[in-house]
């Protein structure tokens, strides 16, 4: 189970593979680096006049690079977006199992990592679903924020008195508050399906339950176990706080000491087992008491 725990830290949160490939592999450049032409001295080499120096960059030649370097970003960003998703399932089917093999190895039967992973890729579609939903509510909130703004912009344009001043100063409290409706409860929602995800996953891998049914159950077991979920809530939450800034400082001496970060990794699998153990044999003794 230490070993799944280390798969989620690598393939999950900071510190993980993907951010330190990224970081010691990938340097992209920025927009500046595009879009940043040399001066025109150093263009001429010494003694040459300008008048007798090679013509400059034409626009359809300079238009030609950005071009190509836009396409290039836009796959290079693509290649990344297509990995770190990749990562996320791995990591997600790896949480399954550990959460399958705690509940196995507390019934009394023996397991390995072949079964764990199994037993999550068998899970491993309602699992993406399951971490899908939580973002939905803030993501329609400002998709609708968004859409918003942009009409009350093109409506509106630059105050040429007083008197337009303060309709601008009004309008613009007016979008203040439509936009706090709008986004506070999307924002409140949001973190509340955060809340009942941890629960969810049991209900999808034990009970095997889909994602909106998962949802369900977990707050079913919130309204009756209100307190101790909070508990292990804030374990959980104080656990994963303390490995991220560890991996964070660590980070920054990589190039120094990089047996350091592995023997972290280690310890953040060691972590994550504990904690999925910790939410799972909980999870047993809230849906079965007599067990």
């Amino acid at each position: 189970m230490i070993v799944l725990g280390t798969l989620v830290t690598l393939l999950s949160g900071s510190g993980s593979v993907f951010e330190l490939f990224l970081s010691r592999y990938v340097e992209l450049p920025s927009l500046s680096d595009w879009l940043t032409l040399p001066p025109p001295e150093s263009l001429l080499t010494a003694g040459e006049h300008p008048a007798a120096s090679t013509p400059v960059m034409g626009g359809v030649e300079l238009m030609t690079l950005l071009v190509a370097g836009v396409i290039v970003l836009l796959g290079v960003a693509s290649v990344g977006l297509f990995l770190l998703i990749a990562t996320a399932i791995v990591a997600l089917i790896a949480s399954g199992g550990l959460i399958a093999s705690a509940d196995r190895i507390e019934g009394g039967k023996s397991t390995n990592i072949r079964e764990a992973l199994r037993a999550g890729w068998h899970r491993g579609l309602e699992l993406v679903l399951v971490a899908s939903i939580p973002p939905i509510p803030l993501l329609v909130g400002l998709i609708i924020a968004t859409i918003l703004i942009g009409r009350f912009f093109s409506r509106t344009g630059v105050p040429s008195s007083l008197t337009g001043a303060q309709d601008a100063v009004l309008s613009n409290t007016t979008l203040s508050a439509t936009l706090a409706v709008i986004l506070l409860p999307s924002l409140a929602l949001s973190l509340g399906l955060g809340f009942i995800q941890v629960l969810a996953y049991r209900a999808c891998m034990l009970e095997e339950a889909n994602a909106t049914a998962s949802f369900r159950r977990g707050w079913q077991i919130v309204r009756k176990y209100p307190l101790p979920v909070v508990t292990l809530t804030l374990i959980d939450l104080g656990t994963q706080l303390l490995l991220n800034l560890l991996l964070a400082v660590v980070g920054l001496i990589t190039l120094i000491c990089l047996p350091l970060r592995l023997g972290l990794w280690v310890i953040g699998g060691t972590a994550t087992a504990f904690l999925s153990c910790m939410w799972t044999l909980a999870w047993r003794e809230w849906t079965n008491p007599s067990r």
